[in-house]
């Protein structure tokens, strides 16, 4: 008989199995049948077990009652935030889409409305010469009366008056009422013809003054300035020919007048275009530097792969410290700022593409004025071939450099091993070099035009070595007035600068022949214009600019630290702030100057400019603490402070790229400014002991930038006579050699 199983036990079974997902291991309440009067007890059982488990839960959750409200109210937030972000996601959408339409109806507008302004434009055109052309025909019928009344000088200058007007319209040449009203002209012509020579009336009273008329009024004044229109006005040279050849043929007066002044219409056109381009400069000016554009120029070089420009070791990377002395690549100008200063400022330039650290980097600035001479000189380019070049002249290549050989001599493996570089920098220039080839460039083909119409016409031939010597007319202009149009900014003359040498070198470029090919027509017409004077005195006239530019700041910065009073009593008021606003002076200036020269120099050209000012200033520091013959521990501290203050403008130094492999960036002060490593030894020795500074002489570079006396001096005003003194000063001479 089977064990009875209780109610009691079906209902532990029953929840065994919802709250442990447990199957009953008796045999018997797994065969057992689950009568409707065990449901009680099991539900009893059930309603206990889910008491207890709400019960449980309310204890967990007694605690995390606040933070599972924040939940839910971040929850609610975040779905109120996911529906306004829906909402102005489709406002977006349909504005943009409402965009579109309404840049597609704006550009429908426009595009209507230039077509009305075209057809406005053509309208008045149209009205204008319509206008004229009524005019013209009541001249006619007036003339042909006149004609009929025997006022035969008076029809003759109403002749020359139609004969101008008619040059004013031929932009209208393809109305045929234009075609008519040049029928008419013509007729008329060969109408007053006809009456002159029937009459003797022009011999009698009016011949002299009526060629007179003829020439200064009417025809000289109808002769065009565009090259095109003469053509046109080749008929009316024609007749002024055949007119004189019937004066002639009657005896009267002043024919050989019109026949020569028929000759010299070249020269009269000539004139006539030479003043339109002189006054095209002159508006071009006027107008301003306009917007500045930036160009790159490129220079290609070949290079040994021995050269120091393939070597990676660091310090080395920065390729600008790497070119000679002599390329002109750089765009920092290597020209001599003043007269009497050419030799210490090409040793600046050296320094400023390779450090030269075994030579005293104290620099004499001179005191006369850039170039020497007159300011009118030098706009006109006068005297650029003699004494003044000195001031503009780039340093040269070094010639004594020993030539590169190869084992026992054989350099052949390291001329195959030759690479080509291409250098690239970008710099700043204004509107007015780029108006300026433009109009030298028309010029040329007009030129080449000329030439072509030469050929067919010889009269016009003699225009062309006049037209020629335009260019050269319009660079003398533009370097007599560029000077008081570039001072308006305060860049000008660095951009001035800028605009030179781009000028040249577009010119040398527009003017080299072909490298291969035949040489075009064009390319002919080019031959004929010779710019290589002007294209140096332009050169050397940029190049004065920058000088006069940088001697200026120079006189600035020198002023701005002569408020120092030599440093002497700096630690003393009121001294001490006359120092303190020097020092701040010159920093905020040489920070303004790199400002306002960054949007026109190039990286390179900024940073050996700028250089070049710092090393002034250094230099002018470094002799004011020289001359201080007692500089106390207070004094030297100031001093050193001073020093700093002046070491942080090494920040505007920084390369524009980071070399690769360099784990941070390196400024390149040392670069371009000349002195820089004294001047940051000068800050280390106010600021050392003695045995800090003999170690600095004997381990150190800090012989390699002060000579021995400049130490000893520096010494002797730093420290108090002593035994130590004077034993450091005698090691410091024996370890001098």
């Amino acid at each position: 008989m089977p064990p009875t199983v209780t109610a009691y036990q079906l209902g532990e079974a029953l929840l065994d199995a919802v709250q442990c997902s447990s199957y009953p291991e008796s045999e018997a309440i797994i065969s057992a049948d689950f009568p409707p009067s065990a449901f009680p007890q099991a539900l009893e059982l059930l309603s206990s077990a889910l008491e207890e488990v709400k019960t449980r839960l309310r204890k967990s959750s007694k605690h995390s009652a606040q933070d599972i409200d924040g939940w839910i109210s971040q929850a609610k937030q975040l779905r109120n935030d996911i529906q306004i972000a829906r909402r102005s996601a489709e406002e977006i959408v349909n504005k943009a889409k409402r965009d579109e339409e309404l840049q597609q109806a704006l550009h429908d507008a426009r595009s209507k409305l230039r077509l009305l302004e075209e057809e406005v434009a053509f309208n008045q055109t149209l009205t204008t010469i319509l206008e004229q052309i009524r005019g013209i025909r009541r001249d006619i019928r007036q003339a042909h009366n006149l004609v009929n009344e025997a006022d035969l000088s008076t029809a003759a200058k109403l002749l020359l008056s139609i004969d101008t007007d008619l040059v004013s319209i031929q932009r209208g040449r393809d109305i045929k009422a234009v075609a008519v009203v040049e029928l008419e002209s013509r007729e008329l012509r060969q109408t007053v013809a006809r009456a002159l020579t029937q009459s003797d009336l022009l011999s009698k009273s009016c011949g002299p003054s009526l060629v007179e008329s003829l020439i200064s009024v009417r025809l000289s004044a109808a002769v065009p300035q565009e090259l095109a229109a003469l053509e046109y006005f080749n008929s009316t040279r024609e007749e002024v020919r055949r007119f004189s050849k019937t004066m002639d043929d009657h005896g009267w007066p002043d024919a050989s007048r019109l026949r020569a002044w028929a000759n010299s219409i070249p020269q009269i056109w000539l004139e006539k275009r030479q003043r339109q381009c002189l006054e095209q400069v002159r508006q071009l000016l006027r107008r301003g530097l306009g917007n500045i554009k930036t160009v790159e120029r490129v220079e290609t070089q070949k290079v040994s792969q021995q050269d120091s420009l393939f070597h990676t070791s660091k310090g080395n990377d920065d390729w600008s410290a790497e070119w000679s002395e002599g390329e002109e690549w750089s765009f920092g100008p290597k020209q001599v700022e003043s007269s009497n200063a050419s030799a210490d400022t090409e040793e600046e330039d050296v320094r400023a593409w390779g450090l030269d650290d075994g030579k005293d980097n104290r620099k004499t600035e001179g005191n006369s004025p850039v170039g020497g001479k007159g300011d009118e000189a030098d706009a006109w380019g006068w005297g650029d071939d003699g004494d003044d070049d000195e001031d503009s002249r780039s340093p040269q290549p070094n010639t004594n450099k020993p030539a590169r050989q190869g084992v026992n001599g054989y350099d052949k493996a390291q001329r195959g091993s030759e690479r080509e570089i291409t250098l690239r920098e970008s710099y700043n220039i204004t509107s007015l070099p780029l108006g300026i080839l433009d109009l030298i460039n028309s010029i040329v083909a007009d030129a080449d035009a000329l030439r072509t119409q030469s050929a067919g016409d010889s009269t016009l031939a003699s225009a062309g070595p006049g037209l020629s010597n335009l260019p050269s007319l319009l660079l003398i202009m533009y370097r007599a007035s560029a000077s008081s149009f570039y001072s308006i900014n305060n860049s000008g003359n660095m951009f001035l600068y800028n605009d030179c040498l781009w000028l040249v070198d577009q010119l040398q470029q527009m003017m080299q022949p072909p490298a291969q090919g035949p040489e075009n027509p064009f390319t002919s017409s080019k031959r004929l214009i010779r710019l290589d004077d002007d294209m140096a005195a332009l050169e050397a006239f940029g190049k004065r600019s920058y000088g006069k530019e940088m001697e200026s700041q120079r006189t600035i910065l020198k002023d701005l630290l002569d408020g120092a009073q030599g440093f002497a009593n700096c630690t003393e008021s009121p001294f001490s702030q006359e120092c303190d606003l020097a020092v701040a002076s010159i920093i905020d200036r040489i920070r303004d100057i790199y400002k306002q020269w960054r949007g026109a120099l190039s990286h390179s050209a900024l940073l050996q400019s700028v250089g070049s000012l710092l090393g002034t200033v250094i230099d002018k520091i470094i002799i004011d603490i020289e001359d201080m013959s007692d500089i106390s521990e207070p004094e030297s501290q100031r001093l050193t402070a001073y020093c700093k203050q002046v070491i942080a403008l090494e920040d505007l130094f920084l390369p524009q790229e980071l070399p690769t492999g360099e784990a941070e960036t390196v400024p390149l002060t040392a670069v371009y400014a000349p002195g820089w490593f004294k001047f940051q030894y000068l800050s280390e020795v106010l600021d050392s002991s003695l045995v800090d500074i003999k170690y600095l002489w004997t381990d150190g570079g800090l012989r390699l930038e002060y000579e021995v006396e400049e130490m000893v001096d520096l010494i002797e005003a730093l420290f108090a006579d002593s035994e130590h003194r004077r034993r450091a000063i005698g090691e410091i001479r024996r370890a001098s050699g």
